[in-house]
């Protein structure tokens, strides 16, 4: 973290916690002292959290009270001072150059000071920006397991906040008619902050970029609001600031090591600019650099109790905030007559496609094939070249198949509980049942591996359970397993897209598009592959709506655009769900998006609320399972996308990476319950699922 201009003075070392991940730097201090006058390259956010302080910024001065907010833009020179003994506040440093990954052209962003006011208006918006600061404190202290790629989602969910609820100004690429416009203006500014200590003329700056002279002015003038002369100058003053009271040059030598060619036109700007001359700058604030400290250095190891305290209160005040809203409220009398009530059918979890028959010969794939039946449970499990080349001998003699190994692979099968769907060879017409091969093999084309497959398994498993057999022709399985992509596929979005649609259909055969257990091998990882796991069997978001999707009961109790509740003897299931607006209303797969911009029209939908009531339960005692799935718990895609690592995992480390990327689990018990509330707030692309679990006696 670079600070220019004079050091800090001291703060408590204990509670100053220093994140470089991946490039990202992001610098928390916890400050008792007076600051001189400094700037840094990094966006800074103050947050008072004891006593009294006031900032000056460019000139101007804020006071700030407890809990009080602050925004310090990159390069704006500033102090702070202390207005009582007891003063104390968080310094958040951010470098907005790292956050351009995920926030297309945030570092374009200026805020405005004045609008951080602590009011009625910007209560809940200033309590959700302490509440993301006190997360990215605890992260960084406690330094936790994957921490790191939990900071980057509450570093980006805080300036989405402050962009969505404070104003700022902007220079957007988007703005521009073109690519080639903004490259333009801006290689126009730059020429100007990197030459202003120079003499330099509109004449050099068209030159530069081969632009007429009067385009020149116009473009300077269009988007700055200031003449060149203006703009020049102003650069050149803004400078003297820093020179005026971090160094002991003369006035003269200030102006001309700044680029003006005489001091009476550094007087001239400088007060237009800053409303005082140089001297008079200098003599108000070069006192400062010097401050002391307002009180002697707390003792880092008492304080830390009150701060850690603090934090939590900021965060359980933005959960307050949250339950005050509007909210979707939802009644359900446990004891309503469900004759009438609508049998919710589970018709996705039909079959999964696992690709070529031979990997469920594989350990890793067979463990988690049973976790899938355990989380999911399919009913069947189609397969392709089951009779193939892989099972067959040298000599193609279907007389001397391999039916050991076909049947390793059937009778795996049958262990999951599930029945095979088999994909049979190109050019044969697929059989009503394995008894049709045996008693009229003659009616359709059928090669002697079928006909030899019906007599190997007709005498090793029941009747009933080869019935339920399904044979299809390999063109009715395209695309192939695991080949259709799109960038969403990996995200979050997919969670509760999925489920929507599976509730509601809207975008049709949305139950088959997404049935391959892995991504294509060829795609690489994190490419959009349509599978439920990765080709190197990481869960993705798409396995988790899955899996909530499946633990829902068969009577359906209430259902809506965002929700289904439903009931299993004495359990009640809550599915919920927050899926953006664009999501809903067109096809995943006909949405065009950026590989490093993939959430950018999916994170600006409102928050969701719900209130739900759950009438005249029995009276005993109840268990409550809350599982939550986001960004931060439980999307593989969000915690690894920048860590290449991933690609070469170990089957254990694998296992180890999907049990630490999980959603997010509550459990609770409700004692004598006749009637159970929740409160739930889901932010855009979050799926809850809520079981209540009646414990017999």
């Amino acid at each position: 973290m670079t600070m220019q201009g004079a050091f800090l003075p001291s703060s408590v070392s204990l509670n100053k916690y220093y994140n470089t991940y991946n490039k990202l730097p992001i610098e928390a201090t916890v400050n008792f002292d007076a600051e001189p006058f400094h700037w840094h390259d990094e966006m800074e956010i103050i947050c008072v959290i004891q006593g009294n302080l006031e900032v000056q910024v460019n000139n101007k001065h804020y006071l700030l009270k407890q809990d009080d907010i602050i925004i310090i833009n990159d390069e704006d020179v500033h102090c702070i001072y202390s207005r009582d003994d007891s003063m104390a506040f968080i310094s958040l440093h951010i470098d907005l150059r790292y956050v351009e990954v995920a926030m297309a052209n945030i570092s374009y962003i200026l805020f405005s000071y004045d609008t951080m006011k602590n009011t009625s208006e910007n209560a809940p918006a200033l309590c959700r920006v302490r509440s993301k600061i006190a997360r990215i404190i605890l992260e960084l202290k406690d330094k936790r397991k994957l921490y790191e790629s939990r900071i980057l989602l509450q570093v980006t969910s805080l300036l989405n906040i402050l962009i969505n609820n404070f104003n700022f100004t902007r220079k957007d690429p988007e703005s521009y008619k073109s690519i080639e416009q903004f490259e333009r203006i801006w290689n126009i500014l730059n020429y100007i902050f990197n030459n202003y200590r120079k003499k330099i003329t509109v004449r050099d700056i068209a030159k530069h970029v081969h632009i007429s002279e009067s385009y020149v002015s116009h473009c300077i003038k269009d988007n700055t609001d200031m003449s060149f002369e203006d703009l020049l100058n102003y650069a050149r003053s803004d400078l003297a600031t820093r020179m005026l009271i971090t160094t002991n040059m003369s006035i003269t030598r200030v102006s001309y090591e700044c680029g003006f060619s005489d001091p009476k036109y550094f007087n001239k700007y400088f007060q237009k600019f800053f409303e005082c001359s140089p001297a008079e700058y200098r003599n108000k604030n070069k006192s400062q650099t010097g401050i002391s400290s307002a009180t002697e250095t707390k003792d880092a190891i008492n304080y830390d109790d009150f701060l850690m305290n603090k934090l939590r209160e900021y965060i359980s005040e933005e959960q307050i905030i949250d339950s005050s809203k509007d909210f979707t409220s939802l009644d359900v009398d446990f004891t309503e007559d469900l004759d009438y009530r609508r049998q919710l059918v589970p018709y996705w979890k039909e079959y999964i496609d696992v690709g070529d028959a031979s990997v469920l010969l594989n350990d890793n794939v067979q463990r988690l094939m049973f976790d899938i039946q355990d989380d999911i449970g399919f009913s069947h499990i189609r397969i392709h070249n089951l009779l193939g080349n892989n099972f067959s001998s040298e000599t193609q003699d279907w007389g001397t198949y391999n039916w050991n190994t076909a049947n390793k692979i059937l009778d795996f099968i049958k262990a999951l509980k599930a029945y095979p769907i088999i994909v049979v060879p190109v050019g044969n017409t697929p059989p009503v049942n394995l008894y049709q091969l045996l008693v009229d093999n003659t009616s359709f084309k059928a090669e002697p591996s079928l006909v030899n497959l019906a007599k190997n398994c007709l005498n090793r498993y029941e009747a009933d359970y080869i019935n339920r057999w399904i044979f299809v022709n390999h063109k009715d399985c395209e695309p192939a397993s695991g080949s259709d992509t799109h960038l969403l596929y990996d995200t979050a979005v997919m969670a509760p897209y999925f489920i929507h649609n599976i509730l509601h259909p809207v975008h049709a055969g949305i139950a088959k598009r997404f049935t391959s257990l892995y991504d294509s091998a060829e795609l690489g990882l994190f490419m959009g592959g349509s599978g439920i796991c990765t080709a190197n069997g990481l869960r993705k978001p798409l396995y988790h709506a899955y899996t909530f999707l499946s633990r829902l009961g068969d009577i359906v109790l209430s259902e809506g655009n965002n929700h289904i509740i439903t009931r299993q003897g004495d359990n009640i299931q809550i599915l919920l769900y927050n899926l953006p607006e664009l999501a809903r209303n067109h096809p995943i797969w006909d949405i065009i998006v950026e590989s490093n911009k993939r959430y950018a029209d999916f994170a600006q939908d409102d928050v969701i609320n719900f209130h739900i009531n759950i009438n005249n339960l029995s009276g005993d005692d109840y268990i409550i399972e809350q599982c939550k799935l986001d960004r931060e718990n439980g999307s593989i895609f969000d915690k690894f996308v920048q860590q290449e690592a991933v690609k070469y995992l170990s089957a254990k480390e694998t296992a180890q990476v999907n049990n630490a990327c999980f959603p997010q689990i509550k459990i609770s018990l409700a004692s004598s319950c006749k009637k159970w509330s929740i409160r739930s707030c889901l932010v855009p692309n979050t799926v809850e699922f809520i079981k209540i679990i009646h414990c017999d006696k």
